[in-house]
């Protein structure tokens, strides 16, 4: 049985340094050939694409945030007609309308590809039979995932739309050995199966579990290892980049930047790359999307770099050191991720201000109610609002929520006045969640 998915992996770091230089000299050209938006940013940049030498001019090319990715997409489309397309998703829209992505069939074919080398890294065979216990949203990370399993060959079981009781009757009947889902979500059904009266040591087949979509502590993945009596992996990315990095099992709390498909930067303040064991922002240019390429993306994620370019596993890649509170060590934006999705200060703040009887103040709540994460909204009310009007007010917040933010916020509206006020910037979120406990 092969090692790797992908020879690329085996690249000592000149090779694959040599291999990511050539990648990336052609995204530059044939983004200059049919992109305007990178076209003209490569022009104010006096960036010639036929002399860009690849790693060497890397730091030449403009950074890009999700502010721009709108007008990247504006300028994209032309160039990619419609039978060319494969695939749309989107972002929550933290920051505003959501992000639309497309993807060409070229594009997910390398799409797939790098979540199944992520998912045979971590132990995944064709021989398995996996259930991925997501949400099928519009997100892509849950959609690349039973891509890559199909490009490995491993038995899916659909598992959309049930229940939790239901998933864990499909566990049993299908001899699920491969779990995926979120950390705070296969912790919950660990409980449902001990309400179920399921000896998961026993009765439950499951030998690794891959955990993505939400920081993942080192005491919860503990946790999980000790619940399900199975390996526990993470895997990080975003809608907009794809997938990221993932646990490499012979260096756990390691995450390996899968630098055969993209090129990552950690960077300071200065924009200098940090040493190892610093800490940094991750930028991601991704090397084989040209639907919807991103070049030097700036993620927002503080994560520390970890020592070393070489690992036991044979790896040369770049890597990641998760710390207790998992591999992203802060956010730059405050954005916060509940159940895979990012909210933000901003947009929230947007929503609530649409309210004319509503005051100027509010406090969001994150917290876990059965093991799975809740979000409770306070907002202040003006004097003398009736009855009738909170009611209102209080569906169409409800409403809104869930139609931008595809997420349900718990609605509190409060007497004007009875929310803290400070003279410094205020916290708007306040995250209370707390590692969900096993319960015996």
């Amino acid at each position: 049985m092969k090692k790797f998915w992908s020879f690329t992996e085996t690249f000592s770091r000149s090779a694959l340094e040599e291999f990511q230089s050539q990648r990336l000299c052609a995204l530059v050209r044939f983004l200059a050939r049919r992109n305007s938006y990178y076209r003209e940013r490569f022009r104010k940049e006096e960036l010639e694409a036929t002399s860009f030498r690849g790693l060497a001019d890397l730091h030449r090319l403009p950074f890009s945030e999700k502010k721009h990715l709108q007008e990247i997409l504006e300028t994209t489309r032309p160039s990619l007609p419609n039978r060319d397309l494969l695939r749309w998703h989107q972002t929550s829209g933290t920051s505003g309308t959501p992000t639309r992505f497309p993807d060409s069939r070229r594009d997910w074919v390398a799409y797939s590809d790098l979540a199944a080398s992520a998912l045979y890294a971590m132990g995944v065979r064709r021989e398995d039979t996996a259930l991925a216990a997501f949400s099928y949203g519009p997100h892509i990370a849950f959609w690349s995932y039973l891509s890559g399993l199909d490009r490995i060959g491993t038995t899916v079981v659909a598992a959309g739309g049930l229940t939790s009781e239901a998933r864990v009757r499909l566990l049993l009947d299908y001899k699920v050995s491969v779990l995926l889902g979120t950390p705070n979500y296969t912790m919950h059904l660990a409980a449902v199966a001990r309400a179920m009266d399921v000896d998961l040591e026993t009765e439950c087949q499951v030998r690794l579990i891959v955990t993505s979509a939400e920081p993942h502590p080192t005491e919860l993945k503990q946790k999980l290892r000790d619940c399900w009596g199975a390996a526990v992996y993470d895997r990080i990315g975003s809608t907009e980049t794809g997938g990221i990095a993932f646990e490499c099992p012979a260096n756990p709390n390691v995450y390996h930047l899968q630098e055969n498909y993209l090129i990552a930067e950690i960077l300071d303040q200065n924009h200098r790359p940090v040493a190892p064991g610093e800490d940094g922002e991750l930028i991601i240019t991704t090397l084989f999307r040209q639907a919807m390429p991103l070049i030097r993306f700036r993620t927002g994620s503080i994560v520390r770099r970890a020592p070393g370019e070489s690992c036991l596993c044979g790896r040369s890649f770049l890597s990641l050191q998760a710390t207790q509170t998992g591999v992203v060590v802060r956010r730059i934006d405050d954005l916060r991720k509940v159940r895979g999705i990012l909210i933000s200060p901003t947009e929230i703040e947007r929503i609530v201000q649409e309210e004319s009887q509503l005051g100027e103040h509010y406090q969001v709540i994150l917290h876990t109610r059965d093991h799975s994460d809740e979000v409770t909204l306070r907002v202040e009310s003006l004097p003398n609002t009736s009855p009738a009007q909170l009611q209102k007010m209080k569906r169409g917040l409800g409403k809104k929520f869930q139609e931008r933010l595809l997420l349900r916020f718990n609605v509190e509206i409060v007497e004007y006045g009875s929310l803290p006020r400070r003279a410094d910037k205020a916290q708007k979120i306040i995250d209370q969640r707390e590692i969900p406990p096993i319960h015996q």
